[in-house]
């Protein structure tokens, strides 16, 4: 959320176009409690989009991360590290053209070593693994799911001297192109205030109140598998294409704990229809509270799909106060 600095953690420093909500231009992030903390700096061209030298740092003050954009896409080499300040990572990017050219592990052992050895890339739910050589995958790479019970292998691919041969996941085999992904952005989340809504709320003195959101008396964990347990009756028997636009659910948490889902977004609307039914029956959670007080909260599911592969996340959006 964006909001005026008397009320941010992190102060940014830069021109933004409220007309066309976007940045333009040179910017630096800075600590609030700190001023001269730098934790990102960079620029947007006059599209909004990220173009040239990045840098981001922990909030420690230790290096994040560096390197290049190029119309929001990783361009040249890019550099990650441990909040130890130990290295991470090492990249080689052109456009969408990645290569993983180093690795290593929090106790500084190198794993993948000029473009060889073995690697994991993780974006959401899903995680793919599998040998680099030159820094693509090479042989035979797996998919599986890291919240699942087991650890069944829902996608496989192969490949022959960093080239693409074939795949195959629960719609059947498929020779198009490779579904994976080495990198995503999400590493880099403090250079995606570009996607952050503008606050509609005014930012100043506010008499602190104890609000605690809702939550499964299970844990976090639990409450997942009953999630993926409703999801996956009826996602299962939809034939799911390459880059099927993502399923937003949108509902409330009620006073006594219920879930309701109301609104989605998407297109497809039989089955955002059968996914509301089975999400409508997900157990009651612990409702929210302000100052001890039972209150409504707003919830947002997301539901990303590729080739009869999906994911999910989910927020709880903030308490408005004056409830």
């Amino acid at each position: 959320m964006l909001v005026n600095d008397t009320c941010a953690d992190i102060v940014r420093v830069g021109h933004f176009n409220a007309d066309k909500k976007r940045f333009t231009g040179k910017f630096k992030d800075v600590s609030k409690l700190n001023s001269t903390l730098l934790l990102a700096q960079g620029s947007y061209d006059e599209n909004g989009l990220k173009q040239g030298p990045f840098i981001i740092y922990y909030a420690s003050g230790n290096l994040y991360a560096r390197g290049d954009f190029n119309e929001n896409l990783f361009s040249g080499k890019w550099d990650f590290f441990y909040p130890t300040g130990k290295p991470s990572l090492s990249l080689q990017a052109n456009g969408s053209d990645i290569k993983i050219m180093n690795t290593w592990n929090e106790d500084g052992k190198k794993v993948v070593d000029n473009g060889a050895g073995p690697y994991e890339s993780i974006v959401g739910a899903i995680s793919w693994s599998g040998k680099l050589v030159a820094g693509k995958p090479d042989g035979k790479w797996a998919a599986r799911g890291r919240f699942y019970r087991t650890q069944e292998v829902l996608a496989s691919e192969q490949f022959k001297y960093g080239e693409f041969q074939k795949g195959k996941n629960m719609a059947g085999d498929y020779k198009d192109s490779s579904h994976i992904l080495l990198i995503t952005m999400d590493i880099l989340a403090l250079t995606k205030a570009e996607n952050l809504v503008v606050s509609a709320f005014p930012c100043g003195p506010v008499k602190r109140r104890n609000i605690v959101n809702a939550f499964h008396p299970a844990g976090e964990e639990q409450f997942r598998n009953a999630i993926r347990d409703h999801l996956e009756p009826v996602l299962s028997k939809t034939v799911i294409g390459p880059f099927s636009e993502p399923i937003q659910l949108n509902g409330k948490i009620l006073e006594d704990g219920r879930i309701k889902f109301t609104s989605s977004n998407g297109t497809d609307r039989d089955l955002i229809s059968a996914l509301i039914v089975a999400m409508n029956g997900l157990p009651s959670l612990k409702p929210a509270t302000v100052d001890g007080k039972a209150v409504q909260q707003d919830l947002q599911f997301t539901i990303n799909r590729n080739n009869n592969l999906y994911s999910f996340t989910y927020r709880l959006l903030p308490i408005i106060q004056n409830q």
